[in-house]
């Protein structure tokens, strides 16, 4: 008897899988914005960590995470500043 046995289990369980693979996507797609964000790498660095990420991509962001990832606060973008607050008074 298998899990498709079970016609809400198997759901539940496809549910489970996308769920876990748009994470892996997102998470990738924060950790590559990081890469090319950081002001303090040069490229090839840059170059270096996009190579393992694309050829190990659990090790690779694995190890970005937990190398570079308290750069991450950091580098984010200032939030744009309010247009009424801009505008001469």
């Amino acid at each position: 008897m298998t899990a498709y046995d079970y016609p809400l289990l198997g759901l539940f369980w496809t549910f489970l899988w996308f769920y876990f693979v748009i994470a892996w996507l997102v998470i990738m797609f924060h950790v590559i914005i990081d890469i090319f964000r950081s002001t303090d790498l040069s490229g090839v660095p840059k170059a270096g960590w996009l190579f393992v990420i694309f050829v190990l991509p659990i090790f690779g962001v694995l190890a970005y995470v937990i190398v570079r990832g308290h750069h991450a606060p950091a580098e984010q973008p200032a939030p744009a500043e309010a247009p009424a607050a801009a505008a001469p008074a």
